[in-house]
Protein backbone atom coordinates (compact mmCIF):
# COMPACT_ATOMS: atom_id res chain seq x y z
CA UNK A 1 0.00 0.00 0.00
CA UNK A 2 1.10 3.80 -1.22
CA UNK A 3 0.32 7.33 1.44
CA UNK A 4 0.74 10.10 -0.22
CA UNK A 5 1.28 12.19 2.83
CA UNK A 6 0.36 16.19 1.98
CA UNK A 7 1.25 18.82 4.60
CA UNK A 8 -1.36 21.88 4.40
CA UNK A 9 -0.20 24.23 3.26
CA UNK A 10 3.24 22.79 3.57
CA UNK A 11 6.53 20.75 6.06
CA UNK A 12 6.98 23.57 8.65
CA UNK A 13 2.72 22.90 9.88
CA UNK A 14 4.06 20.41 12.12
CA UNK A 15 5.39 23.30 14.59
CA UNK A 16 2.24 25.69 14.22
CA UNK A 17 2.03 25.96 17.90
CA UNK A 18 2.97 28.45 20.19
CA UNK A 19 2.02 26.22 23.19
CA UNK A 20 0.69 22.72 23.57
CA UNK A 21 -2.36 22.33 24.53
CA UNK A 22 -3.48 24.44 22.08
CA UNK A 23 -7.29 25.23 21.76
CA UNK A 24 -6.39 27.41 18.48
CA UNK A 25 -5.30 25.13 16.11
CA UNK A 26 -8.58 22.82 16.01
CA UNK A 27 -9.91 25.80 13.82
CA UNK A 28 -6.08 26.98 12.44
CA UNK A 29 -6.22 28.09 8.79
CA UNK A 30 -3.95 30.34 6.63
CA UNK A 31 -5.27 32.29 3.69
CA UNK A 32 -3.69 31.77 0.40
CA UNK A 33 -2.42 35.35 -0.04
CA UNK A 34 0.29 34.45 3.29
CA UNK A 35 1.66 31.16 1.70
CA UNK A 36 4.60 33.07 0.41
CA UNK A 37 5.21 34.15 4.22
CA UNK A 38 4.24 30.93 5.81
CA UNK A 39 7.93 29.57 6.82
CA UNK A 40 8.70 32.80 8.27
CA UNK A 41 5.34 33.30 10.09
CA UNK A 42 5.66 29.84 11.76
CA UNK A 43 9.65 30.53 12.54
CA UNK A 44 8.21 33.95 14.70
CA UNK A 45 5.18 32.19 16.96
CA UNK A 46 6.96 28.67 16.91
CA UNK A 47 7.96 26.92 20.18
CA UNK A 48 9.11 24.09 18.74
CA UNK A 49 11.82 24.64 16.45
CA UNK A 50 14.51 22.96 17.52
CA UNK A 51 13.69 19.35 16.81
CA UNK A 52 17.11 17.99 19.09
CA UNK A 53 14.96 19.63 21.99
CA UNK A 54 11.87 17.04 21.30
CA UNK A 55 11.34 14.15 23.61
CA UNK A 56 8.59 11.77 23.28
CA UNK A 57 5.80 13.97 24.90
CA UNK A 58 6.71 16.53 22.63
CA UNK A 59 6.52 14.38 19.65
CA UNK A 60 3.30 12.51 20.72
CA UNK A 61 1.22 15.82 21.39
CA UNK A 62 2.28 17.54 18.33
CA UNK A 63 0.89 14.22 16.22
CA UNK A 64 -1.85 14.22 18.97
CA UNK A 65 -2.92 17.43 17.95
CA UNK A 66 -2.68 16.71 14.27
CA UNK A 67 -4.57 13.69 14.49
CA UNK A 68 -7.22 15.15 16.20
CA UNK A 69 -7.61 17.59 13.38
CA UNK A 70 -7.72 14.85 10.89
CA UNK A 71 -10.31 13.86 12.72
CA UNK A 72 -12.23 16.66 12.43
CA UNK A 73 -11.99 17.31 8.61
CA UNK A 74 -12.51 13.69 8.08
CA UNK A 75 -15.96 12.90 10.60
CA UNK A 76 -16.65 16.47 11.99
CA UNK A 77 -14.95 15.08 15.83
CA UNK A 78 -12.24 17.16 16.86
CA UNK A 79 -11.20 13.87 19.26
CA UNK A 80 -8.45 11.39 19.33
CA UNK A 81 -8.57 8.43 16.50
CA UNK A 82 -8.24 4.71 17.70
CA UNK A 83 -5.65 3.33 15.95
CA UNK A 84 -8.71 1.36 13.86
CA UNK A 85 -10.18 4.48 13.00
CA UNK A 86 -6.48 5.76 12.28
CA UNK A 87 -6.03 3.10 9.63
CA UNK A 88 -8.83 3.50 8.12
CA UNK A 89 -8.24 7.23 7.92
CA UNK A 90 -9.14 8.48 4.45
CA UNK A 91 -6.44 10.68 2.98
CA UNK A 92 -8.41 11.88 -0.18
CA UNK A 93 -10.95 13.27 1.95
CA UNK A 94 -8.69 15.64 3.49
CA UNK A 95 -7.32 16.23 0.08
CA UNK A 96 -10.74 17.33 -0.47
CA UNK A 97 -11.22 19.01 1.95
CA UNK A 98 -8.56 21.41 1.81
CA UNK A 99 -9.39 21.68 -2.43
CA UNK A 100 -13.23 22.84 -1.16
CA UNK A 101 -12.22 25.24 1.53
CA UNK A 102 -9.32 26.92 -0.66
CA UNK A 103 -12.02 27.08 -3.23
CA UNK A 104 -14.45 28.68 -1.62
CA UNK A 105 -12.64 30.87 0.87
CA UNK A 106 -9.09 31.21 -0.67
CA UNK A 107 -7.61 28.91 2.84
CA UNK A 108 -6.44 25.89 3.83
CA UNK A 109 -6.49 24.14 7.16
CA UNK A 110 -3.20 24.23 8.69
CA UNK A 111 -2.15 20.30 9.18
CA UNK A 112 1.00 18.04 8.92
CA UNK A 113 -0.18 14.34 7.45
CA UNK A 114 3.99 13.81 7.32
CA UNK A 115 3.88 13.22 11.06
CA UNK A 116 1.38 10.50 10.91
CA UNK A 117 4.30 8.53 8.69
CA UNK A 118 6.11 7.52 12.54
CA UNK A 119 2.79 6.20 13.69
CA UNK A 120 2.34 4.05 10.48
CA UNK A 121 5.87 2.60 11.51
CA UNK A 122 3.87 1.05 14.81
CA UNK A 123 0.59 2.14 14.70
CA UNK A 124 -0.08 -0.40 18.05
CA UNK A 125 3.22 1.11 19.98
CA UNK A 126 1.47 4.70 19.40
CA UNK A 127 -1.78 4.33 20.23
CA UNK A 128 -0.50 2.07 23.34
CA UNK A 129 1.74 4.43 24.41
CA UNK A 130 -1.03 7.48 23.91
CA UNK A 131 -3.66 5.31 25.91
CA UNK A 132 -0.98 4.84 28.82
CA UNK A 133 -0.59 8.77 28.87
CA UNK A 134 -3.12 10.52 28.03
CA UNK A 135 -3.13 13.18 30.95
CA UNK A 136 0.05 13.95 30.65
CA UNK A 137 -0.38 14.38 26.38
CA UNK A 138 -3.27 16.18 26.23
CA UNK A 139 -4.33 18.06 29.87
CA UNK A 140 -0.86 19.92 31.06
CA UNK A 141 1.50 21.94 29.60
CA UNK A 142 4.02 19.59 28.14
CA UNK A 143 6.83 21.88 26.68
CA UNK A 144 9.58 23.01 28.02
CA UNK A 145 11.26 26.35 26.67
CA UNK A 146 13.01 25.66 23.27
Amino acid sequence: MVILFINYPMMQSYKHFNKLPSDQFENLEISIDKLKEYKELVGNISSYKDLNKYDYITYYSLTIHHLRKANKIVYNVYDLLGKEEYLKLNMLKIYEYQINLLNEKRRVSVLNTCIFALIDFAPTKFFNFVEKNKNILLLVKLFRSC
